[in-house]
């Protein structure tokens, strides 16, 4: 993991370096490649300290398991979707230097269209970073059922163990019962956004942008019912992560479509 971190850092840090010395980078890019950059080395540093927080003495007493703090961790994956998405975004920006026309008239006929895509995709964001607390606290494992919890909609304990604040982010079953939850929204702002569109004159593109995201959540939602039923093992669990990043970039696509002002470098 750290050695594809750096090769990642690497090819990015050397193309543009070279790039630049050519003078194949435009002038107003430069300010958001060198943030991308900076974001690689903030990435490492919050890695770093994810990993500090393992080797503590306390872990290593009476044969326990070593394990990071679930809030490092989240931040570490945070960290990780937030690069990724500058990078995707930036890609797209280039490809797309202009608006449609067509696509100009959906989103004046349509005008929340755009911040709903917007919404959706940072919704998803907020998603994946609850199933880092899940990852963190091993909370997978506590209800591996579904729909229920344990034969409960709303299980009883997980209001109990600590102060409602505190349980939201350290209690595990109240992780998990967070995260579902979370998931049960992204997946209704999908079906959403189907519905506000299903009567408009959908440009090729955004329709299968829009597709593309349909498929995206209801493959990230079986995922994550297959993680659970499956006992959470770590391949499964490792897919499940994908399929957030999948439709992170499904959603990243459709809203670089729907922007409204053109690319200015």
């Amino acid at each position: 993991h750290r050695l594809l971190g750096r090769a990642v850092g690497v090819g990015y840090a050397l193309p543009y370096l070279y790039f630049t010395c050519r003078g194949r980078v435009p002038k107003g890019l430069h300010p958001r490649l060198l943030a991308i950059l900076g974001l690689w080395g903030l990435q490492g540093c919050i890695g770093w300290l994810m990993v500090h927080s393992g080797l503590q003495p306390e872990h290593f007493k009476d044969g326990s398991r070593v394990r990071v703090s679930h809030y490092r961790l989240t931040a570490h994956l945070l960290a990780a979707f937030t690069l990724y998405s500058s990078l995707v975004w930036t890609g797209l920006s280039l490809l797309r230097p202009t608006v449609l026309p067509n696509v100009a008239r959906l989103c004046a006929k349509k005008p929340s269209l755009h911040r709903a895509t917007t919404f959706t995709a940072g919704w998803v964001v907020l998603t994946a970073a609850s199933g880092g607390l899940v990852a963190g606290l091993d909370a997978g494992l506590v209800y591996p059922d579904w729909p229920t919890m344990n034969q409960q909609w709303v299980p009883t304990d997980i209001l109990y163990p600590h102060p409602w604040a505190r349980s939201v982010l350290e209690h595990d079953a109240t992780v998990q019962f967070d995260h579902r939850c979370l998931a049960y929204v992204a997946v209704s702002l999908v079906v959403g956004l189907t519905l506000y569109t299903r009567r408009a004159p959908l440009p090729p593109q955004v329709a299968t942008a829009l597709h593309l995201v349909q498929a995206a959540v209801v493959l990230q939602a079986a995922m994550g019912v297959a993680t659970l039923l499956s006992g959470v093992p770590v391949p499964v669990a490792a897919a499940h992560q994908g399929g957030a990043v999948l439709l992170l970039t499904t959603l990243l696509n459709l809203v670089s479509l729907l922007r409204l002002r053109p690319r200015v470098f």
